[in-house]
């Protein structure tokens, strides 16, 4: 394995919500994907959790949701995978980008696994993940960003 690097489970077939089609004793697959709330012009919510910081002059990148470490995510619009990777020291530690085209990205950080390989086309609430406590972090929670042809956006202008 690659320092740095995270082995990705290929997804089971027909799983069910928060369970595993593998029965070899081996790592689980990612669970099917979750059922946000309902989307606003395509968007949605990447899990359920306690909104702790928002978007503003403190926090000017994104949103964090507090929930357990293990928390499946969903992405919130279909898109391709642009970026797998990080760390568990540093910064957003393991996380993933995902471009939805328009000039519109999604970021997903601070999770404990990935399902998903960059290059990869996800559909609107397909698992990419599970949230975790890596990176500079005080607690589990998912931070998430959306970005606007490079520019930080608040995301509650765009989830229902």
């Amino acid at each position: 394995m690659i320092p740095g690097g995270r082995r990705v489970p290929p997804p089971a077939p027909n799983a069910a919500p928060g369970g595993s089609t593998d029965t070899s004793g081996g790592d689980p697959a990612p669970p099917a994907a979750i059922t946000p709330p309902a989307a606003s012009e395509g968007w949605l919510w990447p899990a359920t959790g306690r909104l702790t910081s928002l978007f503003g002059p403190r926090h000017p990148l994104g949103i964090d949701i507090s929930m357990v470490v293990g928390t499946p995510l969903g992405a919130a619009a279909s898109g391709q995978v642009v970026f797998v990777g990080g760390s568990t020291c540093c910064s957003y530690g393991y996380h993933v980008i995902i471009d939805h085209g328009d000039g519109m990205e999604t970021l997903y950080a601070h999770l404990s696994d990935v399902y998903v390989e960059s290059g990869q086309w996800v559909g609107a609430g397909a698992v990419i993940g599970t949230s975790g406590n890596t990176g500079y972090s005080t607690g589990p929670h998912l931070h998430f960003e959306i970005r606007k042809n490079g520019r930080y956006q608040d995301p509650l202008g765009y989830l229902p």
